[in-house]
This record gives C-alpha cells, structure tokens and sequence, in this order.
C-alpha cells in the first residue's frame, strides 16, 4: 500500500479540517468543538462512528525486535505521530554531533525531547540553549502561544503576558533543529521545510527507528510549523521500544 500516494490523494480535504479546527484550538483534554466537528466530517463521507464518554483508542504494545506482542484496536491504522515523536527526532542531536559539541545538560535534553508549559523555568532552559548555539529567539520557527496547561494559559491571560517563541511547547524540539544545523554546517533559514536538508535526515532518523520505508511516511505539517510522519501505531511502538533498547 502506497500511503504517500494516499495522502496525496486526500490532501486537499485534509487542510480544510486543518484550517478550521485550528482557527479556534482548545486546549485540555476535553474537546467538545473538536468532537462535534470531526463527528459532522464524518457523517458528511458516511462513515458510521460512535462517541464515548470514556476514552477509547488504539492500543500497540511492540519489543526492540519489531513484534507485536499485544494490542487493542486496529494496530495497523495509520496517523500523525505529532509531539509523541519528540524523543526519536531529538535522536539527531547525537546523530548530527550537537550534543558533543554543546554539552546540553539533562534540563536541556529533557526540554528537546517533550512538550513544556512554557513556564519560566522553561523559558530560562531555552535561553540557556539558545546562548550555547550563538542565537536568539527569532532564531526559532515555532511561533508563539499560549501554554497547553488550562492553569498556565489562564494565568498568562490574567497578567497579560507578552508572548515570546520560547512561550511554544515545541520551542526546545526546534532549538535541537537549530543545533544540528550548525553542527552540520546547514542554513537555519527555513529549517522547518520538508526540503531541508535537516528534515530529510530527521526523516531517514524516524524510517530507520520505527522500520517504515521513509518513501512510504506521508508528512504533514505540525502547529509548530515543521514536518510531521504518519506512522502505523504499531511502527510507533516500535520506534519506543527500539530507542529505550537500541
């Protein structure tokens, strides 16, 4: 099965859903607009659904040799892999020599391998990171938002606080983006492309961990403007398990 040829084919509908669940994104882990919203798309292609109060999803639990040892649901359905793939593109600061070269500390790795809240300390760790690489914030693509904790955002909107691009939740993935450029002598200018020379090897990264042709990973575009991979969950689980038992 060709997914890349998939993807394209549904592309078109695809950014229209984009667009408009982003106009007005909610934040938490109740999503009622987003519900409504993906529940009217669905009726509209005649495809049968259900809703649930309780959670429900797909389940891959995989080893390091790339079995499948249990799961729930559909294992084979394919989807974005989004801030879940943090911790495997983060791979590429060891891969490029970032992490020789700068020394990041285990506030710093922890930051580029996960979302954050953008609280201050958080801000303090990516300054730190920025200074090691010479930069500074308008070095970094990921835009500006408000914090993905309901708490922080309200707190934020209280004190009506500026925003900056370390206030993202994906600014310490994009400070790695940045280091691996330099190390490997790459522009910073657009980085966040797919056509980068930073995103390709980041591609070849996420097809050799979670074993998926890196021609068959169909690639979207992410809130914080760089590439994201569709992967099958069960591919997913084993990029975990092939990154914690390499």
């Amino acid at each position: 099965m060709n997914y890349l040829e998939i993807a394209k084919g549904v592309e078109p509908r695809i950014l229209t859903w984009y667009h408009d669940l982003h106009q007005c994104p909610e934040v938490g882990r109740s999503l009622p607009q987003t519900r409504t919203y993906v529940c009217k798309c669905l009726e509209e292609m005649g495809i049968p659904h259900e809703t649930f109060k309780d959670h429900s999803g797909i389940v891959a639990v995989c080893n390091a040799k790339g079995e499948l040892v249990a799961w729930a649901g559909e294992p084979d359905t394919v989807t974005y892999m989004r801030s879940a793939a943090k911790p495997i593109q983060a791979l590429n600061i060891f891969l490029s020599g970032a992490q020789e070269r700068y020394r990041f500390d285990q506030k710093e790795l922890s930051i580029a391998c996960a979302s954050h809240y953008g609280e201050e300390f958080h801000q303090k760790t990516i300054l730190g990171m920025l200074e090691k690489l010479g930069l500074d914030l308008s070095g970094l693509l990921c835009g500006n938002t408000y914090s993905i904790s309901e708490e922080v955002k309200n707190k934020q909107l209280r004190e009506h606080f500026k925003l900056d691009n370390y206030n993202s939740d994906c600014s310490g993935k994009h400070c790695g983006f940045l280091a691996a450029c330099l190390v490997r002598g790459y522009s910073i200018k657009g980085y966040n492309s797919p056509d980068h020379p930073l995103q390709k090897d980041i591609l070849q990264v996420m097809s050799e961990v979670c074993q998926v042709p890196a021609e068959e990973i169909p690639i979207g575009v992410d809130g914080c403007s760089v590439p994201v991979h569709a992967l099958p969950v069960k591919n997913m689980a084993i990029g975990f398990a092939r990154e914690a038992n390499p």
